[in-house]
């Protein structure tokens, strides 16, 4: 974060966004190899093993591992309209491999902040030389460079959710028709938290999926 004698307006998101994501990213601090993006409208829904996965994208040759994909997978929510499941290999019983351009909705769209986990030194050179200020321009930008002639993995089953209740920016993705902001914010300062519980193990056919949660004390 900016220091306190920053001549930055420390309040500017657009500019902060950046510079942060950046150094949470590629800082001389950070050893990891992968990297992986979430938004606050993502549950997880099925276990999940980040080592096994980025082992499994090198011995594959896969460019990312999709946790939001699946078998299950044949509806793409945000256009409203049927994908099928790609042409692909189930190389074991719990993982399934395809062409990026064989698939179709969520199938053939690979950059994306929705739980795929990535090589670091695939998704440097995006990050670092082109504009964004925050999660959507950014995914769109993203999404304009994306290659399509490589190779995704999931597992047979999807294993987060996004449920489109959140409702943070001029963006006008589809979303559900559930709770304003106001009755959101009031909820969390009654002592409100979204249960997971009843969200485990759902059967989804979309990554986006209409879910009314349950709400229980903190």
């Amino acid at each position: 974060f900016p220091s306190h004698d920053s001549p930055r307006d420390h309040h500017n998101a657009k500019v902060d966004f950046k510079p942060l994501l950046l150094k949470a990213l590629f800082d001389s601090s950070s050893k990891a190899s992968h990297a992986l993006f979430a938004v606050d409208d993502i549950v997880v829904t099925r276990p999940i093993d980040l080592e096994l996965a980025a082992k499994q994208m090198e011995e594959q040759n896969a460019y990312a591992f999709f946790f939001r994909l699946g078998l299950n997978i044949d509806h793409c929510y945000m256009t409203n309209t049927h994908s099928g499941v790609p042409k692909g290999v189930q190389i074991k019983p719990n993982l399934f491999a395809w062409k990026i351009k064989d698939g179709a909705g969520d199938w053939n769209y690979p950059n994306n902040v929705d739980f795929t986990l990535y090589r670091k030194q695939d998704i440097r050179h995006f990050f670092l030389y082109f504009p964004y200020t925050f999660p959507n321009d950014l995914e769109a930008a993203w999404a304009q460079i994306a290659r399509t002639d490589v190779r995704g993995l999931c597992y047979t089953q999807s294993c987060i959710v996004n449920i489109p209740i959140n409702v943070v920016s001029t963006f006008r993705n589809r979303q559900m028709s559930y709770k304003t902001t106001q009755e959101f914010l009031d909820l969390f300062m009654e002592g409100y938290k979204l249960s997971i519980d009843p969200i485990q193990n759902l059967e989804n056919n979309s990554p986006h999926f209409e879910v009314k949660p349950e709400f229980v004390l903190r």
